[in-house]
């Protein structure tokens, strides 16, 4: 950032036209994320957005498209939840490229029991194989998805009351319809999709977060925070910058 800085201010020195295109160059590099490409793109629900009995949500997702790959990151940022319906059961999105089906590769993270009489839970161990989350698409539109078995189980929690995923504090507000639905995953769940025709250059767009276990309920529609492009994209608009910097001190010298 600092070289950058520099860059720009050399560029000051010189005659307007170069100025300006230094300027397009920077807002090039600035306008990428925007369009929510490459590298790795983050998702969080609307502020205050809260489920049908007015409980507030707060969630996050990142995503990374790779060439026939989506990573996703998934985590419930919600302290001390009172209920089922404020962890995470399902996230839908779009992303443009896709040409097959989707399938999920592979999960990871830490499960635990919720004990909902007195908000203490077990040591985390990891999510087993037999976890319900499945990846379906129909078309460009994309469900990962943990309502597929017979009971809901593996559902996202967010902290305990002290903020910790490993004992450091109880669900003090857990109730009965969190612990009937063990175990339960703790924070975050990391997942590798395999969909044939995503690339880095896919577009990602329509994400929607899902609590609860009611399919289409407690929704909140994705915003976008953060959008980092690809190193070899920061790489180019550098190289940009630097080389319309030379022309301008040149000229500045010439001129001197």
């Amino acid at each position: 950032m600092m070289f950058a800085t520099r860059l720009i201010a050399a560029a000051r020195s010189a005659k307007a036209t170069t100025a300006v295109a230094v300027l397009v160059a920077a807002a090039s590099m600035a306008t990428a994320p925007a369009t929510a490409r490459a590298g790795s793109i983050t998702y969080t629900t609307s502020l205050g957005a809260q489920n049908g009995t007015k409980e507030p949500l707060d969630a996050k997702a990142v995503f990374t498209l790779k060439s026939g790959e989506i990573d996703i990151t998934l985590t419930n940022l919600l302290w001390n939840p009172n209920d089922d319906a404020q962890m995470i059961s399902a996230l839908r999105f779009t992303v443009t490229g896709v040409t097959g089906t989707a399938s999920l590769n592979s999960i990871s993270g830490n499960t635990s029991t919720i004990n909902s009489s007195d908000g203490t839970y077990s040591t985390p161990s990891p999510i087993s194989s037999s976890t319900p989350w499945k990846a379906s698409n129909t078309g460009t539109s994309l469900v990962l998805n943990d309502l597929t078995g017979s009971k809901p189980k593996d559902l996202i929690i967010g902290p305990d009351n002290k903020g910790s995923l490993t004992n450091g504090g109880i669900y003090t507000h857990a109730q009965g319809s969190i612990s009937q639905h063990n175990p339960v995953i703790l924070g975050s769940a990391s997942f590798v999709i395999d969909v044939a025709g995503v690339t880095s250059s896919s577009k990602l767009s329509n994400v929607v977060f899902q609590f609860g276990t009611t399919a289409g309920s407690n929704q909140s529609t994705g915003i976008l925070v953060q959008s980092v492009p690809e190193p070899s994209t920061m790489v180019m608009g550098l190289s940009a910058l630097a080389m319309m910097a030379g022309v301008a001190i040149r000229r500045r010298r010439r001129t001197a």
